[in-house]
């Protein structure tokens, strides 16, 4: 089977057309500096509707917080702010949105502990065990939120132009640690966080 001159000329033109495109395509690519996963800071900050944190007291929380966070995470396991749809007929309409319940963070742990210090200060922030082994709340469970932002570095350290936004984290629980004679490993302990909110910032 033969075609018309006509159709053979006007496809060529698409596939040359096609071929540019391509060839565009694939030299961004080429030129594009991707986003590293592993390159990323995090600050803590009291959370700002804490009325009864004193000034003095969240500045000792920073200082610690910033310790905390440039040594020790290593990873971070973020879910974001989604929403839900329900179809009527051919059409999906907005139902609700969805937060975050938590978050998980993976530190790596030095010989004197320091964040097991760390996290049992704001775990017992929120509640401490007396003599008989009871739990006793803090009157004031907003003391013990924090926010923090994630930035995601580029190849030469300076911030991306989108972040991370943590709202309202509140120690939740520490996860399983083994403890194995055998193994040199470093300690590394998984920790998670309640979260109020999770979403991505951008400046425009």
């Amino acid at each position: 089977m033969s075609y018309p001159d006509s159709i053979i000329a006007s496809t060529k033109k698409v596939v040359d057309i096609t071929a540019i495109l391509t060839e565009g395509t694939a030299q961004l690519l080429s030129t594009m500096n991707l986003q590293h996963k592993n390159q990323f800071e995090i600050l803590f900050t009291p959370d700002s509707s804490e009325e009864g944190l004193s000034k003095l007291k969240a500045i000792g929380y920073s200082l610690l917080d910033s310790v905390i966070t440039k040594l020790y995470i290593q990873t971070i396991e973020a879910t974001f702010v989604s929403f839900t749809y329900e179809r009527a007929d051919n059409k999906q309409y907005l139902k609700d949105v969805e937060y975050p319940e938590s978050i998980k963070m993976t530190f790596l742990e030095d010989e004197i502990g320091t964040v097991r210090q760390y996290m049992n200060k704001w775990s017992n922030s929120i509640a401490t065990i007396d003599d008989n082994g009871m739990f006793v709340f803090e009157d004031d469970q907003t003391a013990n939120k924090r926010n923090a932002i994630l930035t995601p570095l580029m190849k030469n350290g300076l911030p991306s132009g989108a972040w991370v936004q943590f709202k309202g984290l509140k120690y939740m629980s520490m996860e399983t640690i083994p403890f194995d004679q055998s193994s040199p490993e470093n300690m590394i302990i998984d920790v998670t966080f309640a979260c109020d909110n999770c979403y991505w910032k951008t400046p425009f």
